[in-house]
């Protein structure tokens, strides 16, 4: 039976609580903690936002150090933590953040990637009015500009990186989703925006691999018609869908990716085109798929859907352990990348270990 709001929130606040003092404790079971909140996350999904109590003292930024150097500011309300911005902090392992650091990269003022950040910042989900309601622009111009003077001779300001930030501003304060935006992007999946975005473009060959192997009939028919998802799709993988609307229905499908890793965005992108498989199938030509297909034209992104689909298409994945291994690891991983690829001397960026992909074992126990 599915929880009612008003508990399933309290219990995901109470398992948020234990994963708290199981890393406090030098004999606490945090891996424990983290799979039941993982599951839970996966099983019940969070509700929509309910504000928490900031677990920041309201005096750790003053307004008058987050002008220092910036000539964006302008003092607006500050946001509060949301149960899914505690949620996805713990998952992303962030438990403590640093004031003072985001404050001396604040006052350093505009970065050499000042320009081009604010050429994208106002385009942020322009149509979404509760997203626009709770994030003002500057919000996101100070972030990106502190994440260039941090990260800037590695990764610097790529294209699309406003619409990775903007769930994070949406659902915890600035600095908060500082911390969370730069580990996401720096850790999780780092080759989706360095070494020529050779992770998005390795994830949109999975996807194709991926649909071959759960639904050849429409992996043929597609291709018969000249369609990849490099082609259709690629705004859709390297964003994470964060360019398919609706914002509400976003942050939802974040829930299972912040939990068990940014590599499920390639079943979540096979899910989405099957669950357009009988209007896909209809069509005569590559442009009345592309239509159907394109990310800005598509019809509205069904979380719930979208996820169970993923599950389903898992297990049967699961079985080619050389594709999945592939899957798990291409958004992080420079030799799996350059194996998917093709292309073994361009990918050049040294692996890391994630608490996302350790959290594969715990699905792959779950969904067995």
């Amino acid at each position: 039976m599915s929880k009612t709001p008003t508990t399933n929130l309290k219990h995901i606040e109470e398992l948020c609580d234990a994963v708290v003092i199981a890393r406090q404790d030098p004999n606490g079971d945090d891996e424990k903690a983290l799979t039941d909140l993982r599951i839970h996350v996966l099983v019940h999904g969070i509700d929509d936002e309910h504000l928490l109590d900031s677990d920041l003292p309201p005096e750790i930024i003053e307004d008058s150090e987050l002008a220092k150097g910036n000539p964006d500011y302008v003092p607006t309300r500050r946001r509060e933590m949301t149960i899914r911005g505690k949620v996805w902090k713990l998952l992303l392992g962030i438990d403590h953040v640093q004031a003072d650091v985001y404050i001396e990269l604040l006052s350093r003022g505009k970065s050499a990637q000042y320009a081009k950040i604010r050429r994208d910042s106002f385009r942020t989900f322009p149509l979404e009015k509760s997203f626009q309601r709770v994030v003002p622009e500057q919000r996101i111009i100070r972030v990106l500009n502190c994440f260039v003077h941090e990260y800037g001779e590695i990764f610097g300001y790529v294209q699309g990186m406003n619409a990775i930030l903007a769930p994070f501003l949406y659902t915890m304060p600035e600095l908060d989703a500082f911390f969370a935006f730069c580990k996401f992007v720096t850790k999780c999946f780092p080759l989706y925006w360095i070494c020529y975005v050779s992770g998005a473009q390795a994830g949109c060959l999975l996807v194709d691999q991926c649909l071959r192997s759960a639904d050849i009939e429409l992996f043929n028919h597609l291709t018969k018609l000249g369609l990849h998802c490099e082609i259709y799709g690629f705004h859709s993988v390297q964003s994470l869908s964060a360019s398919v609307p609706p914002f509400s229905q976003l942050v939802r499908l974040w829930d299972i990716l912040m939990a068990f890793g940014p590599h499920l965005n390639v079943l979540s992108v096979v899910g989405q085109i099957h669950s357009k498989r009988v209007e896909l199938m209809a069509c005569t030509t590559g442009f009345e798929c592309q239509n159907i297909l394109n990310s800005r034209h598509a019809s509205p992104l069904d979380a719930a859907k979208i996820i169970a689909m993923t599950m389903t298409i898992q297990p049967h994945l699961m079985l080619d352990s050389k594709l999945y291994a592939q899957i798990l690891r291409h958004s992080f991983d420079p030799r799996h990348t350059s194996e998917i690829l093709g292309d073994k001397g361009r990918v050049v960026f040294e692996p890391v270990d994630l608490p996302c992909a350790r959290a594969e074992k715990e699905h792959k126990d779950f969904v067995k």
